[in-house]
């Protein structure tokens, strides 16, 4: 505050005086050396968005107006108030918590400035700044703090990487071995169990996170990944249909990640051979000859509306099997 018309050595507070209202010759006025800290609130996204500050000061300024009115008091988004407190040729302590966040907000972080190392201790939503003023050496002292509080917006998220190293299939029975990679991609930790569910493969995930990079404990923080894995047996209906895709989707607690899927190719090979035969050996004189056709699905897919032409059957060949599903004899 500033108020030139002061010029009285009883008062103590920090004031900009000015000389000419003194009277002439010497006068010793005692002035307190005043510090201050800045908050400042960042919530991008946030626009109209209250959030509350309770502080506390040790060494308060005896004009009660150079604080803030109201504590708690409350910011939102770009706002700033000032604490200031008498700090001497010594130090004072000014604490600050943002004692009231929206439901759906979170404190990511205070950062705290100055013009050097900063004497500055912050436990979750708490920060406690010593102000500090050496009157031998003023640039070094540590007396005009800013601190601003970081809010976002609560995010619970989880992101799933399906993958296989497997490129194909070509039987009943090959495996395919699918990799599913969980991460928490939100800001705000997920309680274990996680669990992945596979329209295709019962998936095995670990009970926590594994350990180095992570924590080893049973929260996956923000950025923890965990690999849980499935394998899937191949059928013959795979095989008809000549791919595997299926889909899958990551939970825990009540998040649910996204649906990722993979597709795997398999190889179709069909193929029928013919075999034909008959019990007659020779002809001497015009007679009925009677063939039989051994038809055989040697490939490895379902092979449906089998037909058979022969030049020399007077129309009335017939097969006694039409669908043949795997590799099968056929008279």
């Amino acid at each position: 505050v500033s108020d030139p018309g002061i010029c009285d050595p009883t008062v103590t507070d920090t004031y900009s005086l000015d000389k000419s209202k003194c009277s002439t010759g010497s006068t010793d006025i005692e002035v307190d050396i005043v510090g201050r800290v800045t908050v400042t609130k960042s919530a991008p996204d946030g626009a109209g968005q209250n959030f509350g500050f309770a502080w506390t000061n040790d060494s308060p300024p005896t004009n009660p107006d150079l604080n803030p009115a109201l504590n708690p008091f409350t910011l939102q988004d770009g706002e700033s108030e000032e604490i200031y407190a008498v700090i001497g040729d010594g130090t004072a302590t000014v604490t600050i918590t943002e004692a009231n966040i929206p439901s759906t907000w979170m404190l990511e972080s205070i950062q705290c400035t100055g013009d050097d190392v900063i004497p500055v201790e912050i436990n979750g939503t708490e920060v406690t700044i010593t102000l500090e003023y050496d009157e031998a050496d003023p640039i070094a002292s540590q007396a005009d703090v800013f601190c601003t509080f970081n809010n976002v917006l609560i995010r619970r998220e989880l992101t799933l990487d399906k993958t296989t190293p497997t490129t194909g299939f070509s039987s009943p029975g090959d495996p395919i071995v699918y990799s599913y990679l969980v991460t928490n991609s939100g800001n705000v930790p997920l309680a274990f169990p996680v669990v992945v569910a596979d329209d295709k493969a019962t998936v095995s995930c670990p009970p926590n996170d594994g350990g180095a990079p992570n924590n080893g404990d049973a929260i996956l923080d923000p950025n923890e990944s965990i690999t849980c894995s499935a394998t899937y047996l191949v059928s013959h209906a795979d095989i008809d249909a000549g791919f595997v895709t299926n889909l899958a989707v990551a939970g825990a607690e009540d998040v649910l990640s996204n649906q990722d899927s993979v597709t795997v190719t398999g190889t179709q090979n069909p193929l029928l051979s013919v075999v034909k035969s008959s019990t007659t050996t020779s002809l001497s004189a015009p007679a009925t000859v009677y063939y039989g056709y051994l038809v055989s699905n040697d490939g490895n897919v379902t092979l449906t509306g089998i037909s058979l032409s022969d030049n020399n059957d007077e129309d009335d060949l017939s097969l006694s099997l039409i669908h043949i599903s795997e590799p099968t004899r056929l008279c």
